[in-house]
This record gives C-alpha cells, sequence and structure tokens, in this order.
C-alpha cells in the first residue's frame, strides 16, 4: 500500500513528465482553474466554473535556434494564462473592469493582433 502523497497540487505537478504539464492549480473566487503546457508552444487555462469546463489557449513561438522557453518568458507566459482565466472567471460572474483592467485588455489585444500579422 502506499503512503499518501503529502505535496500541493503544484509541488506535483512541477515534478510531472510527458506531454501536458500542469503549471499552476488555483483558485479564484472559489473556483478552480489550472493553467498547462502542452508540448513546448502551447499553453491553456482551464476553469471549472459551476460543473462546467471554460478553457483557452495561447501559442507562444519559440526563438530561432531554441528548443525551449527561458523561465522568464515561461513566467511571462503563466502571467498571462493567470490573467485569462481570472477575467473568465470574473466575466461569468458578472464583474465589471474597472479602467485600469479595460486599458490592460487593449493592451493584451493590440499585441495579439500584431503577433498574428507577423511574418513566419
Amino acid at each position: 500500500m502506499s503512503k499518501k502523497d503529502k505535496r500541493t497540487i503544484n509541488e506535483r505537478a512541477k515534478s510531472s513528465k510527458g506531454l501536458m504539464k500542469v503549471l499552476m492549480a488555483l483558485k479564484h473566487e472559489g473556483y478552480n482553474f489550472y493553467v498547462r503546457q502542452f508540448g513546448k508552444e502551447i499553453f491553456t487555462w482551464d476553469v471549472i466554473y459551476r460543473g462546467e469546463l471554460y478553457s483557452s489557449y495561447i501559442v507562444i513561438k519559440l526563438k530561432k535556434k531554441s528548443s525551449k522557453l527561458s523561465d522568464t518568458d515561461l513566467n511571462e507566459v503563466i502571467k498571462m494564462c493567470y490573467a485569462g482565466a481570472v477575467t473568465t472567471i470574473d466575466t461569468l460572474l458578472g464583474k465589471k473592469l474597472d479602467k485600469k483592467s479595460k486599458k490592460n485588455v487593449k493592451l493584451f489585444e493590440s499585441m495579439r493582433d500584431q503577433v498574428a500579422k507577423m511574418p513566419e
């Protein structure tokens, strides 16, 4: 019989290996959400809200001649996914964005549009 693993979900996730890796598991306003990485370039956030799964993703292309994201870049991607998950929950709860948050959303959207227009 195995002993009960006393590590937190984040500690267990960081030790996992394979195609999918859980980078973060947290709660916001009482709702669970997960930030995950698939392969080297796909990052998702999954929100469980009232028994339903809400999910979205972003693709971050690696720099040329790079086999993985730097720790700094990975932390920035996690922050973006965290913001997406929290915004998803707040939207589902009917919360209104303040002026600063609206400005940040516009900035994020403009950056995403610029990246989408970049040649490969």
